[in-house]
């Protein structure tokens, strides 16, 4: 988390107020930060369509801002980011083997549901290394993968208060402040 970016959020009013007990203010500030990441990666998609590498690396650069913002507010809720990051990098180990055979039962599993995906292979250090890609070239899962159990990384007055459908609700105070 870059300082200096939590320092702009303090002093331009844009940190994102993880104060639950304010539900109002609490989902006005998600709200707007939601509506900052939406316009960098609007701008992001923009620099790529332009092969602008000057607009890809202020995108870029807009996108950590608000990145760190998020960390930083969710430290300061008592949030435990870096653990819920490991839990999270454990789990996408899990996506990928050393084991051609198991590749190929992955692959099958996901043909047998009507999935067609591609056994991708890479060797790094040596080691040959398998997953499965999409027409995206994005890594799926294996059928039964585990889903991340980020629930140990958060406070337990916060997951008794805040509820996934309460998090980008409209409120009034969003309404009235037209962000």
């Amino acid at each position: 988390m870059t300082n200096k970016n939590i320092e702009f959020a303090e002093r331009t009013g844009t940190s994102v107020d993880y104060n639950i007990s304010k539900k109002e203010l609490f989902n006005y500030s998600l709200n707007f930060h939601k509506k900052l990441e939406e316009e960098a990666v609007t701008e992001l998609w923009e620099a790529i369509l332009l092969k602008d590498v000057e607009k890809l690396l202020d995108a870029y650069n807009d996108t950590i801002v608000y990145t760190d913002q998020w960390g930083d507010a969710l430290k300061k809720a008592g949030i435990d980011i870096v653990g819920a990051q490991e839990a999270v990098a454990l789990n996408n180990e899990l996506k990928y083997t050393t084991s051609h055979e198991l590749a190929v039962d992955w692959y099958r599993e996901h043909r047998i549901r009507g999935n067609i995906y591609t056994i991708y292979d890479t060797t790094v250090d040596g080691v040959t290394y398998f997953c499965l890609k999409d027409e995206n070239n994005k890594v799926k899962k294996p059928i039964g993968h585990p889903v991340v159990d980020l629930t140990p990384f958060i406070p337990k007055h916060l997951l008794e208060v805040v509820k996934c459908e309460d998090m980008f609700a409209e409120d009034e105070l969003s309404k009235e402040l037209e962000v």
